[in-house]
């Protein structure tokens, strides 16, 4: 019990240490959100001083950091996340409209990018040493040394610009009404770019892990059994080697999805798509200091759960096989 008490206090100290950083990172961007708030660019120099006083009172600016930063807390206790600046609309509103986007592609590229590896992992280990292992460790581990925008920017030259196969921006067709199934077609179109830049860098990590794991399975006894009673190549690959690789394959995952989740932020901008990642990227562009603190806020809340979540899968399964 006491070890359950403990990681619930290293996740609420980090949670805290994270709240604390999402109220002043935003703060260390130059420039003022004053002028974001009353419409930027050369308008702003026509704006007299006691225009700026007012604002900087009606949205709290005027107050010394620390007063502002106990207000944030204790709007952020309250599930308020304030009113953006520049889009004039409270920002958990703003936040929960480009969600869905950032979700659809985290979910289909972490899916993918796992299957993809774990398959990739057996099928080498099982041929450890021969030329599709060699091939397979040789290509995949050259593909991880590529920042993952730079991967986005080739893959949308040469499918988008070059070949013209599919579009190079945004989450959906402007302009056009689609309905149904041609909805769905139009989205995945949209999706595919992005999603393919986060399955080529991310797939290595778990095809090494996946593989690794595997060749460690196949030198137990229970493999050795499996083979000399006949059992077919897939049952041996894909049900003892591949239950028995499920754990650490699911800790990578655990560990990895708030990197995933951050890396993904970047390819969005490099896409323009309608997520997390364009709406941070625009909200520092204009110093819109509620909508940059919500997203930290949110990031750190989807990544403890992840770490809570893989914890107690973890405790589980070592659970049962203590037991058994």
């Amino acid at each position: 019990m006491r070890n359950f008490k403990d990681h619930y206090l290293d996740y609420f100290i980090t949670f805290i240490i994270l709240l604390f950083l999402s109220f002043y990172l935003p703060r260390l961007i130059p420039g003022s959100p004053i002028d974001a708030i009353l419409g930027g660019g050369e308008g702003v120099v026509n704006i007299t001083d006691e225009l700026r006083r007012e604002v900087s009172i009606r949205y709290g600016l005027d107050k010394p950091l620390y007063q502002q930063f106990i207000i944030y807390v204790g709007n952020i206790i309250k599930l308020d996340f304030g009113y953006s600046y520049v889009y004039s609309r409270p920002v958990i509103e703003i936040i929960l409209a480009s969600l869905p986007w950032t979700l659809l592609l985290v979910v289909f590229s972490v899916f993918l990018s796992t299957t993809i590896g774990v398959l990739l992992g057996i099928e080498s280990a099982y041929r450890y040493k021969k030329k599709f292992d060699k091939f397979s460790v040789g290509l995949l581990m050259s593909s991880s040394g590529f920042p993952q925008f730079f991967i986005g920017i080739l893959l949308l030259i040469l499918f988008g610009i070059n070949l013209g196969w599919l579009p190079i921006s945004g989450g959906k067709s402007p302009f056009n009404d689609f309905d149904g199934v041609y909805y769905i077609i139009d989205v995945a179109r949209h999706l595919i770019l992005p999603m393919l830049t986060i399955v080529i860098t991310e797939v290595s990590g778990v095809f090494m892990l996946a593989r690794s794991s595997a060749i460690m399975v196949i030198q137990k006894p229970y493999y050795f059994m499996a083979k000399a009673k006949g059992l077919s190549k897939y049952t041996i690959k894909y049900s003892y080697i591949g239950r028995n690789i499920l754990l650490p394959v699911v800790n990578h995952i655990g560990m990895r999805l708030g990197k995933v989740l951050v890396g993904e932020l970047m390819v969005e901008v490099v896409f323009s798509y309608p997520g997390l990642g364009s709406l941070l990227y625009n909200s520092v562009s204009s110093r819109d200091y509620p909508v940059i603190q919500g997203l930290f806020v949110l990031v750190a809340i989807m990544t403890l759960i992840t770490s809570s979540v893989t914890e107690h899968f973890n405790r589980h399964v070592e659970s049962r096989q203590g037991g058994s």
